[in-house]
């Protein structure tokens, strides 16, 4: 049980690293119009969903 929760948990973290990067890139290297206040909100929503996914996880 143990190593299905650390999998779930992995599988959670590097979703969540992929969207942070592709926030980041967005950011910083692409001409587009979109406010910095999305990307913040984006940014946030996207660590507060990775972090309870886990312990959601965790405590299952």
């Amino acid at each position: 049980m143990y190593i299905k929760k650390s999998i779930l948990e992995a599988a959670v973290f590097i979703i969540g690293a992929v969207v942070l990067c592709i926030l980041a890139v967005l950011y910083c290297f692409t001409e587009a119009d979109i406010p910095s206040a999305v990307y913040l909100v984006s940014w946030v929503g996207c660590l507060y969903a990775m972090l309870t996914g886990t312990e959601r996880i965790a405590r299952s």
